[in-house]
């Protein structure tokens, strides 16, 4: 057997006969590693010209750096100048560009790590033919097999409007790593950004590519993402803190996501209470133009579920976009829903509701004026929560059944209540509302103010029982005089009129009023 051994030398001359050899060695791998590129690709004009053919466009470096230990190379203040002139912006523009590999990786055509900092993307708006006009060659010749991973850190990236009067969009990329880059191959990465409006974190790892050369927007990406801190003041009339999580899927033009939502303070300006907001949905958005099609949105509100499909488009300008939804509530109850709107602490009336209703949610402040809305709505169990309120119902009832006394228990309770309403301007028309409790039956028109709250509703009680017993004083009196003129056969018609404060409402006889014959 070969035995071989270091000879046996000085301590001294020991140290020095090491260090010979590990100086040959690594001539002779620094030697090899040359010569498989044929051209060290970390000086000024090699690193210049492989970004000017990767971003077609010219390239310059403020301060450039060679390193050896580890091979590589440090360029400061990188632009990529506008092809429109230097007068116009850089289309990049970047504080740090380190790029680090090994001997062996340089020898095997591989780069450890490329890490860019303070790095500013401005991307022009989409050509006609869908595709973007920045240009980003990622084909042709390279020295460069593959990339164990670029990271990101402190970036901005800039989407310009596709139109004049647009307005751009402007994301803040905390953080962005990707793994594993290759020709053909796909790409993982982690992200950490904060969003513009609302303003937010989100945080997303997945998977993208292969990179379609042809045509960028079909390279796929999917992944999981979670957003959180959202500020929803960023839509004037809007109050809470939104979180999300869920998944996506898609390509780069279009991208399908579902996930959940959870705002625990919801709250709408005019509103005295705030409620808790979960949902479901799933959605797909257009990269491009930030359009988003909901395809299902299931929200629950209480013991409510709404659920709505529609869409949030339009616009880019200032204005913003349009949110238009299909709404329907079929498991729902009152209380849940009059908190949107209400002033007061607790709900005035409580009942389960059913509900069917378009609404449009133009951009701009004030959420109750800009809100348009048109649906039928239907109530049973109706009961109203303040004794004032339920109190006169009772007595109604009662006198509309024969009774001379009220009865003490159980409340009065309102049925069949359903109509129409159409809300515009912060108004909303109520039209064929009908209602019945025992011994009578209410139809009635008129109108509700959302912002400040007061009512201007008239229409006719039919009953075939006595309506004097309901009152005292004048009122009594006025009902007897009207009675006899109300009567049709042995039904009592008496119109009537609510006005004032939903909080505190006057409700009278209405004798103006031409009861239909």
């Amino acid at each position: 057997m070969l035995h071989w051994s270091l000879p046996h030398l000085p301590s001294d001359g020991r140290r020095w006969w090491i260090g010979g050899v590990l100086a040959v060695v690594l001539v002779l791998i620094g030697g090899s590693a040359v010569w498989s590129v044929k051209e060290w690709p970390f000086t000024r004009d090699a690193l210049t010209r492989t970004l000017e053919e990767r971003l077609r466009g010219r390239v310059v470096f403020g301060q450039f750096r060679e390193t050896w230990f580890p091979p590589g190379c440090v360029a400061d203040d990188v632009r990529l100048l506008s092809p429109k002139g230097a007068e116009n912006p850089p289309l990049i523009t970047a504080r740090n560009l380190i790029i680090r590999t090994s001997w062996l990786g340089l020898v095997n055509h591989h780069i450890g790590k490329i890490k860019v900092v303070g790095l500013h993307l401005t991307i022009p708006p989409a050509k006609a033919s869908g595709q973007s006009s920045f240009m980003l060659d990622t084909g042709g010749k390279t020295d460069v097999s593959s990339i164990a991973e670029i990271e990101f850190n402190d970036a901005v990236l800039e989407l310009l409007p596709p139109a004049e009067g647009w307005r751009k969009t402007t994301m803040e990329i905390h953080q962005l790593v990707l793994d594993h880059l290759a020709d053909g191959k796909t790409a993982y990465f982690h992200l950490s950004l904060k969003t513009g409006r609302p303003t937010g974190e989100v945080k997303a790892q997945g998977s993208a590519g292969p990179w379609n050369t042809n045509n960028a927007g079909t390279t796929p990406i999917s992944g999981i993402y979670q957003f959180a801190d959202a500020n929803l003041a960023a839509f004037k009339g809007l109050r809470g803190t939104l979180s999300s999580a869920g998944k996506f899927s898609g390509n780069l033009s279009k991208i399908d996501t579902a996930g959940s939502v959870d705002v625990p303070r919801f709250q709408v300006d005019g509103s005295a209470e705030s409620v808790h907001l979960m949902a479901r949905f799933r959605a797909t958005v257009d990269t491009q133009t930030a359009d988003t099609v909901l395809e299902e949105v299931e929200a629950h509100v209480g013991r409510t579920i709404v659920v709505a499909t529609g869409n949030v488009s339009g616009g880019g300008d200032a204005a913003g976009k349009t949110a238009r939804l299909d709404m329907t509530v079929d498991t729902g109850r009152l209380e849940d829903l009059l908190n949107y709107f209400s002033r007061e602490r607790h709900p005035s009336m409580t009942g389960d509701v059913r509900f069917r209703a378009h609404v449009e949610l133009p951009p701009g402040p004030g959420f109750l004026r800009k809100v348009r809305l048109t649906g039928d709505f239907g109530v049973s169990g109706g009961e109203f929560t303040s004794p004032g309120r339920q109190t006169p119902v009772n007595h109604l009832s009662d006198s509309a059944q024969g009774e001379k006394k009220p009865q003490e228990d159980p409340r009065t309770v309102l049925s069949n209540i359903k109509g129409h309403v159409v809300v515009r301007d912060g108004t909303a028309s109520l039209t064929n509302v009908s209602f019945e409790f025992p011994g009578a039956f209410a139809e009635m028109n008129g109108t509700y103010n959302l912002i400040p709250q007061t009512v201007d509703i008239r229409g006719t009680l039919r009953t075939d029982g006595t309506l004097s017993d309901a009152t005292s004083g004048i009122k009594a009196l006025m009902v007897k005089v009207a009675t006899p003129f109300l009567k049709k056969k042995h039904t009592t018609i008496v119109p009537f009129a609510i006005s004032g404060s939903s909080s505190d409402p006057s409700v009278g006889l209405d004798l103006r009023n031409k009861v239909k014959r």
